[in-house]
């Protein structure tokens, strides 16, 4: 048998059938360079979507800390004491909603429970 008798018929037109061991090498060796820059470029994605997240959930973090001082400040300066540890535990536990809303009632606030409380 010759290798022009042993070659497959592609009747189907689905995808060309390989004409000897090299070509099939060659398409094996693509199929493996297409599999690791899949893989490279899922890692890539991956690392860059997490430094995204850190950096938003950093910004986040940033703008409560800030936050929790301007709230301190302000309830010094109106209540003329320091934060009380019941205060304190809120301040830390609070979302920056929460936060904001709480430093927008400061200036109506006639006594830190009613700040807190309400």
């Amino acid at each position: 048998m010759t290798g022009s008798s042993l070659r497959l018929q592609n009747k189907t037109n689905l995808a060309p059938v390989p004409e000897d061991l090299l070509e099939v090498k060659t398409m094996f060796h693509g199929l493996d360079e297409y599999k690791q820059k899949l893989i490279q470029d899922s890692w890539q994605k991956g690392i860059d979507d997490g430094r995204k997240k850190g950096i938003e959930e950093g910004k986040k973090e940033g703008k409560k800390e800030q936050a929790i001082i301007i709230l301190r400040y302000l309830f010094e300066k109106k209540f003329s004491s320091g934060v009380p540890g019941w205060i304190e535990e809120k301040l830390v536990h609070a979302t920056l909603e929460e936060l904001e809303d709480w430093t927008l009632r400061t200036w109506d606030a006639q006594s830190p429970e009613e700040l807190f409380t309400h």
